[in-house]
């Protein structure tokens, strides 16, 4: 958890309504220079667009450090590595993550904001799920995925090594795809107690 990690400076204002939120903003720039974000706050039902990101938070020792309006701020590897990639890739949309968004050293903050979680995500315009970084059959488990949407049922309701043979899937059982989707579901995220309000 973020509270064994060091300080960070006095970045956060108090918000001053219980349906308010703060975003953050990625700082445009190279991928040679450091990460800076800037946070802003926004009423949850004012219709703002942002980007929800769903995540392990991962070992946080030791910490990486991102620019925070102008400060140091202490992030974990897992979410120094998502950072850098949206960094990488350009992203300039708002972006909503827990463990910068939520004064953490405030408890009473961070329960009013616990208990907004679900309609946080219910309000992104979009969800981004952070499984990790890419590995050998990812791409198979991304493929097989495809193929059952495509040719049965919906995917929700679809059993395939209770009700059908795998041969009516159209992929023998030494496919890459069925180790990719073995490998997808083992991932730490999948172990989250809160992956159910930030799926659905």
């Amino acid at each position: 958890m973020i509270a064994n990690m060091p300080l960070a400076p006095q970045i956060y204002q108090p918000l001053a309504h219980r349906g308010e939120i703060r975003l953050l903003r990625m700082k445009p720039g190279t991928n040679e220079e450091p990460i800076e974000i800037h946070l802003k706050t926004a009423k949850l039902d004012s219709k703002t667009q942002y980007t929800a990101l769903s995540y392990v938070w991962g070992d946080s020792s030791p910490p990486f450090l991102v620019k925070c309006d102008g400060h140091n701020f202490p992030v974990t590897h897992n979410l120094w590595e998502i950072l850098s990639r949206f960094h990488q890739d350009r992203f300039e949309g708002l972006l909503w993550i827990d463990a910068i968004c939520i004064n953490q050293q405030d408890n009473k903050e961070k329960g009013v904001q616990v208990s907004m979680m679900r309609e946080i995500y219910k309000q992104a315009s979009k969800v981004i799920f952070w499984l990790g970084k890419q590995e050998r059959y990812d791409e198979f488990a991304v493929d097989l995925m495809t193929l059952f949407k495509k040719r049965h049922e919906p995917f929700s309701e679809l059993q395939p090594w209770r009700d059908k043979p795998l041969h009516e899937l159209g992929l023998p059982s030494e496919h890459p795809g069925w180790l990719g989707w073995a490998s997808l579901l083992c991932r730490p995220w999948f172990s989250r107690v809160w992956i159910v309000q930030e799926f659905l």
